[in-house]
């Protein structure tokens, strides 16, 4: 399966960009696995991650897009503690993962 260019996050189109995470990118610097901009519709992803590590960044930059949208202000550990665990529930679980999305 080709990985996401478009998502949907709370109603609205976000473009997912796959980029090179190398320290040359203004985009991905700092060494951020990822980073998103919900207000201009973007989330990006270092491509040069083993799948599961992109897989899990993706997951990260949307509880991102939800913190900013919905207003919850978790910080940074929170999100990453959560996403990892989503991650982690849907990858442990592809029959539940099935299942829901009937």
């Amino acid at each position: 399966m080709s990985k996401p260019k478009e998502i949907k996050v709370l109603g609205k189109r976000i473009r997912v960009e796959w980029m090179n995470g190398n320290p040359s990118n203004p985009l991905l610097k700092s060494g951020y696995l990822g980073k998103s901009n919900g207000g201009e519709g973007w989330c990006i992803v270092d491509n040069t991650l083993c799948d599961d590590q992109q897989r899990d960044t993706l997951i990260h930059e949307l509880f991102h897009l939800y913190n900013n949208d919905l207003n919850i202000a978790l910080v940074e550990d929170q999100i990453q503690r959560i996403a990892a665990c989503t991650y982690q529930l849907m990858r442990d679980n592809p029959k539940f993962v099935k299942w829901i999305m009937k």
